[in-house]
């Protein structure tokens, strides 16, 4: 359904000022790293608008046309690693003859979501990055 269970709010802070705490102080601020994914429906219109008095606006459907993009940054946000984009189509017509900015990723699947196998190769691919300057990833 998409939804997500209640958390343990306690458990969470009890976890974070604990294990985490512990786990973390070893390490310094450049070495630790978050990523994150969102989606971008790209053509979604706005579901409000402003009307004059008098004025009737009209919805219509939402487009459901997305791409999945992941970010991860260390935590002085001086290390920036590659942006994996991921759409429906694993030859886009706007890719054909141009090439890929640098530091941009770009994957498919049907659904344009990010799955357990696209999350292991993006991980192994920042691991690989880090390796080459003698640093591992702890995840």
């Amino acid at each position: 359904s998409g939804e997500g269970a209640a958390a343990d709010v306690n458990g969470v802070e009890q976890w974070q000022n604990g294990q985490l705490k512990n786990i973390l102080e070893d390490y310094a601020p450049d070495d630790i790293f978050n990523m994150d994914e969102s989606a971008l429906f790209f053509k979604l219109l706005p579901d409000k608008t402003l009307a004059f008095k008098g004025e009737t606006c009209t919805g219509g459907k939402h487009a459901k046309d997305r791409i999945s993009v992941a970010f991860c940054v260390n935590m002085t946000g001086t290390d920036k690693t590659p942006l994996l984009v991921i759409g429906k189509s694993a030859k886009p017509r706007c890719f054909k003859g141009a090439r890929l900015p640098s530091g941009v990723i770009y994957r498919s699947n049907t659904k344009a979501w990010m799955t357990a196998k696209l999350f292991e190769e993006y991980v192994r691919l920042i691991d690989r990055r880090l390796r080459l300057r003698t640093e591992e990833l702890l995840v």
